[in-house]
């Protein structure tokens, strides 16, 4: 949570975390705010390794199941060589992914703040994103919702528009643990701004 790839991946979450966050933090005091962030965040890399682990443990069991030799699965994991079992055995991407599974690593904010994204739309679901992108400002309670719809469709089929290398099941995960926080809060929540219930009379 705390190291990023680069200065752009440092940018991005940083200036989410602080555009969403810090409202969140005014609302909930930073105590609250501090255990929400740290919540989402571990728990987002928890999930993201449990997925990794269950697929990891898959390849291993297809491997096995046709006499891929140990030796043979850790000279191609190690990265000494690709012996010829295991490249029958599987297709080149799934190579790639069964390498990247054991020697990739996952860093970065992105889980934390897929958590606070959700708090945010939860707690001001009429509030409106406004991306340096679209010229139409989004409310939350859509915008959100189609973020991580976006983030599985991503997952599931590999397309990805900023490129490879980015850990969308760490965003879902999230995401995830920030709606279990929040419905589990549900009750605690602090009344809306009044700017909140004012749009949200408009709205009815």
């Amino acid at each position: 949570m705390f190291m990023h790839g680069n200065e752009a991946h440092l940018l991005f979450n940083m200036v989410g975390i602080f555009t969403f966050g810090s409202l969140l933090e005014q609302v909930w005091g930073t105590k609250r705010f501090i255990v929400f962030y740290l919540s989402a965040g571990l728990g987002a890399g928890l999930i993201y390794t449990g997925l990794n682990v269950y697929e990891f443990g898959e390849y291993i069991d297809h491997l096995n199941a046709i006499n891929v030799s140990a030796e043979s699965i850790h000279a191609f994991l190690v990265g000494k060589l690709e012996p010829a079992d295991i490249t029958r055995a599987l297709t080149y991407d799934e190579r790639v992914d069964f390498y990247l599974i054991y020697n990739g690593s996952m860093l970065g904010a992105s889980g934390a703040l897929y958590g606070i994204l959700v708090a945010f739309a939860v707690l001001f679901p009429n509030g409106k994103i406004l991306l340096l992108f679209l010229p139409v400002p989004i409310k939350a309670k859509f915008f959100v919702p189609a973020l991580i719809l976006f983030d599985l469709f991503s997952e599931i089929t590999g397309f990805a528009i900023f490129g490879g290398g980015i850990a969308h099941t760490a965003h879902i995960g999230g995401a995830i643990i920030g709606f279990v926080l929040m419905m589990y809060w549900k009750k605690d929540l602090p009344p809306l701004p009044e700017w909140e219930e004012e749009h949200e009379e408009e709205e009815r």
